[in-house]
């Protein structure tokens, strides 16, 4: 599964040697302030309670054309993986102009997911 974390400028090198070291996982720097990692689901809540410099950790779930192809397939998404009926999720817009516009997509994302997670019975 493929995470972007998000660190502050000058602690790329830094963040891809936590990973290296600690973990084992090879990494890049895509774009300044972005590391790119691929690492198993059950990682992932080990990366975030360890590692001191990500800002964010983004979890890649695709590329979507259009809101309307938008589809979390339990087969290409390990939801259960990631996520139980107890864990919480938030999901942020950005790089859109206007706020009503990042409101109807994130609502749009939310309706797929929930619709994804009832049908995997979480």
């Amino acid at each position: 599964m493929k995470y972007y974390l998000l660190v502050n400028a000058g602690l790329e090198q830094l963040t891809q040697q936590d990973l290296q070291q600690q973990y084992s996982l090879p990494s890049t720097s895509p774009a300044p302030t972005v590391i790119e990692c691929d690492a198993p689901p059950q990682i992932l809540l080990t990366l975030a309670a360890h590692l001191q410099t990500p800002r964010r950790i983004l979890l890649a779930i695709g590329k979507f054309k259009t809101p309307e192809s938008i589809s979390f397939s339990p087969s290409l998404f390990p939801l259960t993986d990631i996520f139980t009926n107890k864990t919480t999720f938030k999901i942020e817009v950005e790089n859109l102009p206007g706020i009503d516009n990042r409101l109807a997509l994130a609502k749009t994302v939310a309706g797929k997911l929930y619709a994804t997670f009832q049908s995997c019975s979480l």
